[in-house]
């Protein structure tokens, strides 16, 4: 959408005059707009949030009656949008340990990471209109915390837990025991001391983990299995250790502010991972143990005639590329041939005196009476390769 600006038009009629055409062309291009995100490699979720930013405005201009009705809202995504599966990784107990303790310059990340791990799942916006005048400042025993997603003003009423509560009240003391204002403001710039709008706390809080010594690959890097942590998974962290703790759905529901149980589902499911023992078959340990041996037993047998084979393989092609891609070029003899005796030394110089370089034939000068044949250099390397194996085997039988 163009961007108007006073001097460009004559009177504010002219820009009203331009709004109340957007219905007729609106709908049009706002489908554009999210296919080019689908288009441009964006996931499913930003091509939604692309499209509610959209109904949001126009919202605003529909309750302005500034246009008759929002277009946007028959626009659909459109289909064939990148959906990534794969979950994000969590912190351990212990590496949220090893966070806690550790004394890193950025302490204000660390609070907000840790209460919105414990107290509710909070979500990043919700943290940011946390006000101290919700907190209880005297035994830091309960406070309110206002909610999203559901309209402006919700609130929620939880009882601070016990693990939150000593760094809840140091961070109150450490900005002169406020009664009211933001609990984590804007610290620097003309709007210090304000509450934060849209953030994102995602790259702060990983920078913030390296510097504790949290660096566990999967933390901070995508894999073929997982994603990198961010932000909202602390949110996915306290739902999942609600599901660990047999807290029934409807509870957990009211706890973490969700309102569809199939979302909710989708932080659970993340965490299941025990199989039930009453879902396994019962098979007593006696039985195991043999099995177990018997298995192992499978298993060396398998190996050895795998490795009879391969020797067998390597002995009887005629193929000197095989003979050479089973590891037995010139510079493994030679290492070979160091680490062999003086009779196996002499053992192998008479099996290779058969081959000759030359381009003539000769008499095999071992006193055999054999003649040697015309081959080349990579040939007569193959040759002795063959003759060294047969001759290892000959002494291991």
């Amino acid at each position: 959408m163009p961007c108007f600006h006073g001097d460009d038009l004559a009177g504010e009629e002219q820009i009203f005059a331009l709004l109340q055409q957007l219905p007729s062309t609106i709908v049009g291009g706002d489908a554009k707009i999210l296919e080019g995100a689908r288009d441009a490699g964006k996931a499913k979720g930003t091509v939604g949030q692309i499209r509610q930013l959209l109904v949001r405005f126009f919202n605003s201009l529909e309750s302005d009656e500034t246009i008759a009705t929002n277009p946007t809202r028959l626009v659909k995504l459109p289909e064939g949008c990148k959906e990534d599966k794969r979950p994000r990784t969590s912190l351990t107990d212990a590496e949220w340990s090893m966070f806690l303790a550790a004394p890193i310059d950025d302490i204000e990340i660390k609070i907000i990471a840790f209460t919105a791990r414990t107290m509710g799942g909070a979500r990043t916006v919700e943290t940011s209109r946390w006000d101290w005048g919700m907190v209880d400042r005297e035994a830091f025993a309960t406070c309110v915390l206002p909610r999203a997603k559901r309209g402006e003003g919700e609130i929620q009423h939880f009882d601070i837990p016990l693990v939150l509560q000593p760094f809840l009240r140091l961070w109150w003391q450490s900005q002169g025991c406020p009664s009211s204002g933001a609990v984590f403001p804007i610290t620097r710039g003309l709007h210090k001391g304000q509450a934060r709008g849209k953030t994102s706390h995602a790259k702060r809080f990983r920078t913030a983990l390296t510097a504790a010594g949290v660096t566990r690959l999967e933390l901070h890097t995508d894999t073929a299995w997982s994603r990198k942590t961010d932000f909202h998974t602390r949110r996915r962290e306290f739902v999942s250790g609600l599901a660990k703790s047999g807290t029934n759905e409807q509870t957990s529901m009211a706890l973490a502010h969700h309102a569809d149980s199939k979302v909710h589902r989708k932080y659970q499911t993340e965490q299941i991972v025990a199989i039930p023992v009453l879902a396994l078959p019962s098979i007593n340990e006696a039985t195991l143990l043999q099995s177990h041996t018997a298995v192992g037993d499978s298993i060396r047998r398998r190996d050895e005639k795998r490795l009879i084979s391969s020797r067998r393989r390597g002995i009887r092609t005629p193929d000197f590329h095989r003979v050479n891609n089973t590891g037995s070029d010139e510079s493994e003899l030679l290492r070979a041939l160091e680490r062999s005796s003086v009779a196996t030394h002499t053992a192998l110089d008479h099996a290779g005196s058969h081959v000759s370089t030359t381009e003539s034939h000769a008499m095999c000068d071992c006193g055999c009476g054999q003649s040697t044949a015309v081959v080349s250099s990579s040939e007569a390397r193959a040759f002795r390769a063959v003759s060294w194996l047969a001759f290892r085997r000959k002494l291991a039988a």
